[in-house]
């Protein structure tokens, strides 16, 4: 495609800083659906806060990588609100409480306002145990507070 008038710059320039502006205050769009956790659901933990279920905790596993990602309920869903996951390994002397959470080997995670569901983020899960946490902030506007929900044992998932 080709401009044949001196506004396309301009409003490109508009753009970029409008998108610059966004990003500066940390709220991330939405990744295509396609990038999401794929494999077996291995573990599904509720979120709750208030008597009402804010998201979901899912880790997965593909048979090389664990993934978790903190999805929305009907209750938070469309809702910019500040909410985050995070997945660690472990080595598998850690099983059965073998170590305190603070022992991990890899961690990934993200925390920022998201309208739908935080993450995904995937570790290499071969020979190691897993733990996924997920946090958000509710309700999104006001006097919110931080709720938030891990893997159940805390370190499993060998």
């Amino acid at each position: 495609m080709r401009f044949t008038t001196k506004k396309a710059p301009a409003a490109l320039a508009a753009a970029l800083l409008a998108t610059s502006f966004i990003g500066a205050l940390g709220f991330q769009g939405q990744a295509a659906a396609a990038d999401r956790c794929s494999g077996t659901l291995v573990e599904e933990q509720r979120l709750t806060g208030g008597g009402k279920t804010l998201a979901y905790l899912n880790l997965y596993w593909d048979g090389h990588y664990n993934c978790a990602e903190l999805v929305s309920s009907s209750t938070t869903s469309g809702t910019l609100k500040a909410m985050g996951v995070y997945i660690y390994t472990y080595p598998l002397s850690c099983k059965n409480g073998g170590c305190g959470i603070g022992s991990y080997t890899a961690s990934a995670g993200e925390y920022s306002g998201f309208r739908y569901y935080a993450g995904p983020k995937r570790l290499d899960g071969r020979n190691k145990c897993v733990r996924a946490y997920g946090v958000i902030d509710w309700p999104a506007t006001g006097d919110s507070r931080e709720y938030n929900v891990s893997t159940k044992p805390a370190i499993g998932h060998c």
